[in-house]
C-alpha cells in the first residue's frame, strides 16, 4: 500500500470523521473505527531475531518502513513488536489466559470506565478529552512526572503523553486502581513501542 493511502487515515483516527470535498460542496460522514495494522520487520520478512536470513539491504529496510509514516504511528495507541518463536517457546507445556477469561476481565475494566464516566458524554478511556487529561484524570504525581521527563527528553510527544495517559486508565480499570500508578503508566509507555515518532 503506498505512504499516501495510509497517511490519507490520520484525520479520521484523530477526529473520527471523514470529509469527502468536491466541487458542488463538502460532506463529512462519521468514521470511528478500530485501525489494526500489520507489518513485516523488512521486504523478505526475516529481519527478526538475528537475521541471518534477511536478503534485503538497509536501504530497502528504511525504504519499507518509512512506508509508515512518524505522524500516522503516533496516532497508533499500542505497538507491539512480535519477535518469532523459537524452540523453548514451542516446547513449552503451560497455556496462557483463555479468551473467555480474558473477555470477562475486559467487561469488567469497561464497566468501571463507564461508571466513571457517567454523564460526561463518554463512556471509554480511549475518548477521554486532552483537556480532561490534564486535569480530572491525571495519573498519579510521580507517574506524571516520569511522562513529563519523557516529554522534556523528546522520547515522547504531546500526542503520545495523552495516548499513554488514556491506556494507563485501561490498565488502572483491569488491575482494580481508583487512579493510574506509575506501574500503570509505564506499562502504557511500554505499550507505545521503543521508538516514538
Amino acid at each position: 500500500m503506498r505512504s499516501g493511502c495510509l497517511d490519507s487515515l490520520r484525520q479520521p483516527l484523530e477526529s473520527g470523521t471523514v470529509t469527502i470535498a468536491r466541487s458542488i460542496g463538502n460532506l463529512t460522514f462519521p468514521a470511528q473505527f478500530l485501525l489494526v495494522l500489520a507489518a513485516n520487520p523488512c521486504p523478505c520478512g526475516k529481519f527478526t531475531g538475528r537475521g541471518r536470513n534477511c536478503t534485503c539491504t538497509s536501504q530497502q529496510v528504511r525504504r519499507y518502513l518509512g512506508k509508515l509514516s512518524g505522524p500516522l504511528m503516533d496516532r497508533i495507541d499500542l505497538r507491539v513488536q512480535v519477535e518469532p518463536v523459537g524452540r523453548v517457546d514451542m516446547a513449552r507445556n503451560e497455556l496462557g489466559e483463555s479468551s473467555q477469561v480474558i473477555r470477562e476481565r475486559v467487561i469488567a475494566a469497561r464497566q468501571v470506565a463507564e461508571k466513571r464516566f457517567a454523564g460526561m458524554g463518554w463512556s471509554l478511556n480511549s475518548q477521554i478529552p486532552a483537556r480532561a487529561l490534564r486535569s480530572t484524570f491525571q495519573p498519579e504525581r510521580g507517574a506524571m512526572n516520569f511522562l513529563h521527563d519523557e516529554l522534556d527528553r523528546e522520547h515522547i510527544t504531546a500526542r503520545g503523553l495523552h495516548k499513554i495517559i488514556r491506556t494507563s486508565w485501561s490498565f488502572a480499570d483491569l488491575h482494580g486502581h481508583s487512579v493510574p500508578t506509575m506501574q500503570d503508566v509505564q506499562d502504557a509507555h511500554a505499550m507505545r513501542g521503543k521508538v516514538e515518532a
